[in-house]
């Protein structure tokens, strides 16, 4: 059986593990915060290419338009079935 000192210290190694493993599942989640972060505000690193066209978009009032998902890259408002839209 294990002495009380030697029971102290598993207790103590263990409570330092479950800190260890809290700490990077912390760090882990603020990397993954940030990365959504920037892709919500477009800066991601995903591919940023859109295609088709698009109702929710931001016009510039000189027929260029883009999408808050990819605002480095502009299309062209185009009437589509009766509505204006983002076209890429």
């Amino acid at each position: 059986m294990n002495s009380l000192p030697e029971k102290a210290y598993l207790n103590e190694r263990y409570d330092n593990l479950k800190i260890q493993i809290i700490m990077k599942s912390l760090h882990q989640a603020q990397k993954l915060n940030r990365a959504a972060q920037k892709a919500i505000l477009g800066q991601g690193t995903s591919s940023c290419a859109p295609t088709g066209c698009h109702l929710n978009a931001i016009n510039n009032s000189n027929d260029r338009c883009f999408i808050l998902s990819c605002p480095s890259k502009y299309g062209h408002m185009q009437l589509v079935n009766g509505t204006y839209q983002c076209c890429f």
